[in-house]
């Protein structure tokens, strides 16, 4: 199967926390097990790990797209990380050349115009895909501008997989935000489907991502219990419980071959299997003396 990840972050090269994490371990696992497999990934002029891309290459100087009216301009670059291919988008506009991956005030805008990108891509290869797989509201308004708009242009994609990480983060916004990469905000603003259920004004992205995906993942079996409580499900409850039966909660995984305390570059003592219990307790208290030196 063609399967292609679209995420904010991608370990190691692009790290917050859990998400990056996750879509390295999901994808590295997918390709061993012989699915064709890769990522789009926003190119973070000052925050990817350039030590660990040892192949970046441009793949295509001027990959143009319409927004606001205007044709705006990108490059694409690939790289392979570990065994995975990533395709990076870097647009001329300032959008990914910041301190930081998420915390400005144009978050919205800077990811709506990835997910065009993104999707105007995939577009533009003809590509024929099984499973999109989106992460977080991030990327979630990809599965309504395909069925939407896209179904009938080049790219095919057959079905689509919203993982749930963070149900807090929601990625609200206005209509004219969506009018911003040239489609109708106000198409979107209805109950069925991306009209916030406490603001009826608002376009909330990641209940875009809830009805239009055809797959749902909350991040382990508890978390996909609790997103359809009112305490846990964050105003999104009722549309979480109306797709009940899309959701499937699954554990996250490890990665096994980087955390592996065999080969693990942070521990300075390290053990395995056939470690002494002995031996393993001393190794376990001398990794956390000097963890604790290094933090003081």
């Amino acid at each position: 199967m063609k399967i292609v990840h679209i995420a904010a972050e991608f370990s190691p090269i692009a790290k917050v926390g859990g998400l990056g994490e996750v879509v390295k371990g999901l994808t590295s696992a997918l390709k061993e097990k012989g699915q064709d497999v890769f990522v789009i990934l926003p190119k973070y002029k000052h925050l990817i790990n350039l030590k660990a891309i040892k192949n970046l290459k441009l793949e295509k100087r001027q990959f143009c797209f319409l927004e606001k009216k205007r044709c705006q301009n990108n490059r694409i670059y690939s790289a392979w990380i570990d065994n995975v291919k990533v395709f990076f988008i870097d647009p001329d506009k300032d959008y990914f050349d910041r301190n930081k991956i998420y915390g400005y005030k144009d978050d919205v805008n800077r990811f709506l115009y990835f997910n065009k990108a993104a999707i105007e891509f995939l577009n533009e290869r003809k590509e024929k895909i099984d499973i999109l797989h989106l992460h977080d509201w991030h990327t979630a308004f990809i599965a309504p501008m395909y069925k939407e708009f896209y179904h009938k242009k080049n790219v095919k994609i057959k079905s689509f997989v919203l993982s749930i990480h963070n149900l807090k983060y929601q990625g609200l916004c206005k209509t004219k935000d969506i009018t911003n990469i040239d489609f109708s905000g106000k198409h979107f603003l209805t109950k069925n489907r991306l009209q916030d259920p406490n603001r009826p004004r608002t376009l909330n992205l990641l209940k875009g991502g809830i009805i239009y995906s055809d797959l749902i993942v909350p991040v382990s079996v508890g978390y996909a219990k609790e997103i359809l409580t009112k305490d846990g499900g964050c105003s999104l409850e009722k549309v979480l419980n109306k797709h009940k039966k899309k959701i499937k909660g699954i554990i996250n995984g490890m990665e096994y071959h980087f955390w592996n305390p065999r080969f693990d570059k942070h521990l300075q003592y390290k053990y395995s299997e056939k470690t002494t219990l002995q031996n393993l307790k001393k190794d376990k208290i001398q990794n956390k003396k000097l963890d604790r030196k290094n933090v003081v």
